[in-house]
């Protein structure tokens, strides 16, 4: 029988060793998996955030308050994470809540459990209320220690700030949607920002940063936008303005710098709407809201006014008050008075220069009723702008020139003119020119009181003193009219002889010519100017010049 070769037969122990050993290191690696899950679960039991407690406990250890929820509950996937309900959160003993949470949502994922690191938070109709001046509760900050956060996203919530009156109501500014980024304790903290502005109403976008946090004295910077603002809320104006531009510095005091167009501004009695546009620099007081402009360039038609202003709160008045200090050299008086006046063509037209102050204080009162201004003005090169108000003046003109008259009727008299026609001398001449109208104005209660008021015309030079009422447009003026000519030659037949007899007592003290006392009354629209009656009667019964 031939011999069996048992080498070249496989062993049938050396046949199942490699299988074996496969199922060997696949169960000794499952076990290993195994080993692993069930010591991630451990450490993820250990050190899960999102119990409630846990929640809770990292809020308040973060902002050094007190937390309260309505509802909880646990989220895990796709992500893990929480859910929480009518969230309330206080500082001290205050027993105000700081701030209210109507839905709290948080995620993570596997490395920001490990790592006590927030993905996401979503914080939806928040209400904010800011402690009022004096309070113990403030805010501290973050703890340096706290819970990293990638994204804090806030919608449709409230910020309130209280006013300085007590029982009065907060300023409320409604957040359509605020986002954080990243969220930390020791570094700055990136913002983007849509709210509602109340006073005027409008939508402000902001951008930038902040942070960290130092109380007042928090560094913050950024851009800005502000649209549809409605300045029709405001008593007496209207228009709607939009501005933009840069902030920076600290919450105590923010630089701001932009401009701010105004297409369609009008004072609503006037209703003449003109484009309005600034540039400014001023600085903002974070706290309170007080705004110091400190140089404000605007432009409306052909005139410019530079100007500086302070808007702050005054202790025991409700809002707040804007004092303005402005200027202008060389803008036009009927830009001006088309602000203030119905009528579609302003009662005069030429280059004005003006020196002031005007202070505009808070409250539903008529703006004509509650603006105060004072200061002192020039006008040159004037004309009325009413064909009747300047005949007048032009007339005035012709009478007050003893040359132009003399001239005038010379020529009358050889062209064989009768005594009607010398009547209407005033129309042949150009109109004369109102120059060097200046003088001192304070406006208050709708009425402007003039002091110091003077203007020259060709052959006389008039002082006066009086009031223009804004609303009802009426004319008290009253002063002297110093002309070359004397009274009687403003007149002719019987008037100018009964004039002669009582020209000596309008002679005036130096030189040729009359010091009489005249008045200007009736309104913007019937302006009337005459000899003062009273005044006059009184110095020739008195007998004194």
């Amino acid at each position: 029988m031939p011999e069996l070769n048992t080498q070249a037969l496989p062993s049938k122990s050396g046949g199942q060793s490699r299988p074996q050993s496969a199922r060997k290191g696949l169960f000794a690696g499952g076990l290993v998996a195994v080993a692993l899950l069930v010591l991630l679960i451990v450490l993820l039991a250990a050190r899960w955030p999102f119990r409630q407690s846990a929640v809770v406990s990292a809020f308040e250890e973060a902002g050094g308050g007190k937390i309260e929820m309505g509802s909880f509950r646990q989220t895990y996937f796709p992500s893990p994470g929480c859910i929480a309900e009518r969230v309330t959160y206080r500082l001290g003993s205050d027993p105000r809540p700081l701030a209210t949470v109507d839905r709290l949502i948080i995620k993570s994922n596997l490395l920001g459990l490990l790592t006590r690191h927030i993905s996401r938070i979503r914080v939806d109709g928040m209400h904010v209320f800011v402690p009022p001046s004096g309070s113990q509760s403030k805010f501290h900050g973050l703890n340096p220690g706290s819970t990293g956060i990638d994204t804090i996203e806030i919608h449709e919530s409230t910020l309130e700030v209280p006013r300085k009156e007590p029982g009065k109501p907060a300023v409320a500014f409604g957040i359509s949607q605020l986002t954080l980024y990243p969220v930390t304790a020791v570094g700055s903290i990136h913002f983007a920002a849509r709210f509602s502005n109340p006073e005027p109403p409008g939508e402000i976008t902001a951008s930038g940063e902040f942070g960290p946090w130092k109380g007042v004295e928090t560094p913050v910077g950024g851009d800005y936008t502000f649209q549809n603002a409605d300045l029709g809320t405001f008593e007496g104006i209207a228009g709607i303005l939009s501005s933009q531009g840069k902030f920076s510095g600290t919450l105590r005091h923010i630089d701001v710098s932009g401009k701010i167009s105004i297409p369609d501004f009008e004072v609503k009695r006037s209703e003449h709407p003109m484009a309005l546009n600034s540039d400014f620099k001023a600085h903002v007081n974070g706290v309170n809201g007080d705004t110091f402009l400190e140089h404000v360039t605007s432009q409306f038609s052909k005139t410019t006014v530079v100007s500086d202003a302070k808007i702050v709160g005054t202790h025991g008045h409700r809002g707040k008050t804007a004092t303005i200090n402005l200027e202008t050299r060389t803008g036009r008086i009927e830009d001006i008075l088309r602000l203030f006046t119905k009528a579609a063509q302003p009662p005069m037209a030429g280059e004005v220069s003006f020196k002031g102050i005007a202070i505009l204080p808070p409250g539903k009162m008529r703006f004509l009723k509650k603006v105060e201004l004072e200061g002192d003005f020039g006008i040159s090169d004037s004309n009325f702008t009413r064909p009747s108000t300047q005949e007048k003046v032009n007339q005035l003109s012709q009478n007050a020139q003893t040359e132009t008259r003399e001239k005038i009727e010379k020529e009358d008299k050889a062209k064989g003119k009768d005594e009607e026609a010398k009547e209407e001398v005033g129309d042949r001449s150009a109109p004369p020119v109102v120059s060097d109208l200046q003088g001192h104005v304070a406006l208050k209660n709708g009425t402007a009181t003039f002091s110091n008021l003077s203007f020259y015309i060709p052959g006389a030079h008039a002082q006066m003193h009086g009031t223009y009422d804004l609303i009802t447009e009426k004319i008290d003026l009253h002063g002297a009219l110093k002309m070359d000519s004397d009274l009687s030659d403003t007149a002719h037949g019987a008037k100018a002889v009964v004039l002669k007899l009582i020209d000596p007592f309008f002679k005036k003290k130096r030189g040729g010519g009359s010091d009489v006392p005249v008045k200007i009354g009736g309104d913007y629209h019937n302006p009337t100017f005459g000899m003062d009656a009273g005044k006059a009667s009184k110095r020739i019964f008195s007998g004194a010049k």
